[in-house]
């Protein structure tokens, strides 16, 4: 889906960025829960929540970084 990332670090983000996201749920976990799995995954997924939903962004994504994404996708929320 349409999205909005943000250039600059802190509580003070600097300037937004249109990108593109994929929101990540499953049924009967809480996004926090997903979030902390795939961050914890051997592929380490850094992605932030929304609406209860984790989000992941793909502009920060290479080629080759799409199928070990989805593969831990997959070992969080089977």
């Amino acid at each position: 889906m349409p999205g909005v990332g943000y250039l600059g670090s802190g509580s003070l983000p600097m300037e937004q960025l249109p990108t593109f996201l994929v929101a990540v749920s499953a049924p009967g976990a809480k996004a926090q829960e997903l979030a902390r799995l795939l961050r914890m995954d051997d592929a380490c997924i850094f992605a932030r929540i929304e609406d209860d939903k984790v989000m992941l962004d793909v502009r920060t994504m290479t080629d080759e970084q799409i199928a070990p994404v989805a593969a831990a996708v997959a070992r969080a929320a089977p």
